[in-house]
């Protein structure tokens, strides 16, 4: 399970399914729902790259990274754009990588 940051004053590691932040009372149920969404576009991405579906795996990853920018969609964004092989796409997802501290090397 992913852990959520208030976005009204900043604290980290809250759980997923927090109704409030402990710290400011701050609403999160929303912002869970949209992590929800996003863990559910990454996992398509997934099992779409598995399957081969390229397209679609770097469509729901896009989907995905557009809700909540994790590693997690980047990683699995950059793979599906290598793997298509279109240098402006991976180059985009080795961008988004590097926006969440993790670097990545593409094609030579």
């Amino acid at each position: 399970m992913s852990t959520l940051t208030c976005p009204a004053c900043g604290k980290t590691g809250l759980a997923e399914d927090s109704a409030a932040c402990p710290r400011c009372s701050c609403e999160l149920g929303e912002l869970a729902k949209v992590s929800g969404a996003a863990r559910e576009e990454f996992q398509k991405s997934l099992r779409l790259l598995r399957q081969g579906s390229l397209g679609e795996s770097l469509a729901h990853a896009e989907v995905s990274w557009t809700l909540r920018h994790s590693r997690e969609a980047a990683q699995a964004g950059f793979v599906a754009a290598i793997a298509l092989g279109g240098s402006s796409s991976w180059r985009l997802w080795e961008r988004r990588l590097a926006e969440t501290g993790l670097r990545a090397n593409g094609p030579s």
